[in-house]
């Protein structure tokens, strides 16, 4: 497995609150043919925290 860290901010969403910074990996698994991308977002702003996830795992 190779790994890297990633840094992203999404701006214009249709939903105002994805738009906000995530940070998380991307994981490749060569030999088995996928690869999975996870995201993360905090949010204390409120009062209450929250928090934001998205993930996906690619398949060839």
């Amino acid at each position: 497995m190779d790994g890297s860290t990633a840094k992203v901010t999404l701006t214009g969403c249709a939903y105002s609150g994805y738009n906000r910074s995530y940070s998380g990996s991307l994981s490749v698994f060569s030999k088995e043919g996928y690869s999975k991308f996870s995201l993360q977002a905090l949010d204390v702003s409120s009062g209450k925290a929250g928090t934001y996830n998205i993930t996906a795992t690619m398949r060839r």
